[in-house]
């Protein structure tokens, strides 16, 4: 960029390069393996910083440190627009004179253009006529020196700008960046730098009118009562719709990722006089215009202003050779090995400022902010994720700048002593399951409730299942009536995780932790299911099992990755058995009378005689058969064989006639 600043830089280069390659030098022949190849100023180192942790793994920490150069910078195109309006004439040339400077000190690969802008004397009022003001000139805005390499022709094209009249603004920024979005070609590694010069406010718009507030339709204003004869053509401008045009074309630039600076030399006593905005500049119009400029530049360091010529034409210089003179921005990535985690990554300057660092996979990096000159470093910690049994590369990496192409040293540690003190036997998980503590349980009655306990310990590789679950499916003549989880401790964990019930079949699922099963390893948890025979349940439901030696249960565990599950042994519970009816009693046998001798008939007294007396109420005892009967019934019966009698001997007379 600036022949004599390059010249300079370098020189400060080297001395800086000295410094940064001596760095360190014995922890970094220590501990990094120097390969061949460009590693000049860059180091990189890493050292133990914590042993003592309980899974013997040890944090290390590094530091990675490289260099930006000055000198390597991109080549860049610096378009000009010059404020060339009548109110810039007596300070013009120490304006241009700065400019010039600043161009001839650019580099043979930059290129430059020239635009300016003046004039405008159509003003046109709120409501819609439009006014010449004779006494000004026509808006004037060109191109005086298109994009080119040769300096010398934008230094002439500069001598040859005439100033006078009002100010476009809006209109010289939009020819600028058309003119040069037409003509630059190729802009793959090449900035672009916008720099708008002006000292006055801007008032001719991009139609071509100077648009005014005022409503009575004159040109001429008289601002100060005690100078009745003083005339303003500016006191009633729409500064604020012609600042706004500038802003727009200010973001214009920007958002097509070229950089814009704005300069305004701030001709205080000028703008206040009677004959421009008068008492509203300091307050009013001053303090917007400067707000929108600073608005409208790509930071707020790129906007400069000043109320002293000599000090705006310094300023000047500064910002476009601090901008243009800037280096082009060095990456650095370090990439860490696969046997160690990042923990944090941070990088600062040699202020102690921070820079940025991204962490993508195992690769750290870090870009210098545009314009540093000096020394960066990054510091990282890790974490060894393996057992490191011998000398282990840590990190190694490279850092660009332009065509500048560097390997940082491959950092190594050497290996961890305690890497196994702390290994573990792996431990498969199991699951066992009793009932009330035993194996098989006779219950003494239907209303008992026992409690089926499912014990699973976990081993000590949960950190890598994808699923934990204990399932149990309690038998259908069962009805349960608790479900609780507890630890080997007694403590309740079932908040751990979500216990579900469908049906008989309870479901203890268990929730991650930090997105891990990890915390679940070296603990045992119990389910505990109280239960107890439904009130409904039949004895024929219930035979089989008092038959077959119990009702038999079994528990799963679902862990490691979908599919795997293990099954628990399978105790028992016996119902009671039914309790049997009691049998019918007999019902008590009335006891035998002792028989009585028969009455005698003709040839034997009865052995029992009819009493039709007093005792006939009270049955007539048969002879023979141990009963008694009715006497009514004997005497219906007699009555009957009687009559049956007469009828027999009455029909047997008939057939003798």
């Amino acid at each position: 960029m600036f022949k004599k600043a390059t010249k300079l830089l370098s020189t400060m280069v080297i001395v800086a390069g000295t410094v940064v390659g001596n760095f360190s030098p014995t922890l970094a022949l220590a501990e990094g393996v120097v390969k061949a190849g460009d590693r000049e100023g860059m180091t990189n180192t890493v050292k133990v910083k914590d042993d003592s942790l309980a899974d013997c793994k040890r944090i290390l920490e590094g530091q990675a440190a490289f260099p930006v150069q000055a000198g390597e910078t991109e080549p860049v195109d610096l378009v000009v627009v010059e404020d060339a309006s009548g109110s810039f004439s007596d300070n013009f040339p120490h304006v241009r004179q700065a400019i010039d400077e600043v161009v001839q000190g650019l580099s043979d690969q930059d290129r430059v253009m020239l635009a300016s802008y003046r004039g405008g004397k159509q003003f046109i009022f709120p409501d819609g006529k439009v006014k010449i003001n004779s006494a000004d000139y026509d808006m004037n805005v060109r191109v005086d020196t298109q994009l080119t390499h040769d300096k010398s022709q934008f230094v002439s094209g500069f001598g040859d700008v005439r100033t006078y009249g009002g100010t476009p603004t809006a209109s010289g920024l939009k020819l600028a960046l058309d003119t040069y979005n037409q003509t630059h070609g190729d802009l793959t590694n090449r900035k672009t730098y916008f720099l708008l010069v002006t000292d006055g406010v801007a008032n001719t718009r991009l139609d071509g009118y100077l648009h005014k507030t005022n409503t009575n339709d004159s040109i001429n204003e008289y601002p100060d009562p005690r100078h009745p004869f003083q005339v303003s053509v500016e006191y009633s401008n729409d500064y604020q719709g012609a600042a706004a045009e500038v802003l727009a074309l200010n973001q214009e630039i920007t958002n097509q990722g070229y950089e814009m600076i704005n300069a305004y030399w701030e001709s205080v006593e000028s703008l206040s006089s009677v004959n421009s905005y008068f008492d509203k500049y300091k307050t009013e119009v001053g303090p917007f215009v400067k707000q929108e400029l600073q608005q409208g530049s790509s930071t707020p360091e790129d906007f400069i202003t000043s109320q002293s010529i000599d000090d705006f034409t310094t300023q000047l210089k500064q910002i476009v050779k601090d901008r243009l003179a800037q280096s082009t921005p060095a990456t650095a990535s370090l990439t860490i090995a696969n046997q160690f985690d990042i923990q944090s990554a941070t990088a600062t300057d040699d202020a102690g400022n921070d820079v940025p660092v991204q962490i993508n996979g195992q690769t750290i990096s870090a870009t210098s902010t545009e314009g540093y000159v000096g020394n960066i470093t990054i510091h990282y910690e890790v974490k060894e994720n393996t057992a490191i049994d011998a000398a282990t590369l840590v990190s190694s990496g490279t850092m660009n700048q332009g065509t500048i192409a560097k390997e940082f040293p491959e950092a190594t540690i050497p290996k961890n002593d305690n890497a196994h003190a702390c290994d573990v036997t792996p431990e498969d998980p199991t699951i066992t399951k009793d009932i009330e503590g035993q194996d098989h349980l006779d219950l003494t009655n239907r209303d008992q409730e026992f409690k089926w306990n499912v014990k699973t310990a976990f081993g000590n590789e949960t950190s890598t299942w994808t699923q934990a679950s204990m399932v149990d499916d309690i038998n259908k003549v069962l009805d349960i009536t608790d479900v609780k989880v507890t630890d080997e401790n007694g403590k309740d964990v079932t908040a751990n995780g979500t216990v579900t019930q469908e049906n008989n079949k309870v479901t203890f699922e268990m929730n991650k932790q930090a997105d891990s099963y990890d915390y679940l390893s070296g603990h045992t948890y119990t389910m505990t299911i109280t239960t107890k025979i439904k009130t409904d349940a039949t004895d024929e439901e219930l035979a089989p099992y008092i038959e077959q030696g119990g009702i038999p249960n079994q528990a799963d565990l679902n862990f490691g990755n979908e599919g795997d599950v293990l099954h628990s042994n399978k105790p028992t519970v016996t119902p009671p058995a039914p309790t049997p009816e009691d049998p019918k009693k007999p019902e008590p046998k009335q006891p035998l009378k002792p028989k009585k001798p028969l009455t005698p008939t003709n040839h034997q007294a009865p052995t029992n005689p009819v009493n039709f007396g007093k005792s006939a109420s009270k049955g007539i005892h048969l002879p023979m058969t141990n009963t008694t009967v009715n006497p009514l019934y004997m005497i219906a019966g007699l009555i009957v064989l009687i009559v049956a009698i007469s009828f027999g001997i009455t029909k047997n007379k008939k057939r003798k006639n």
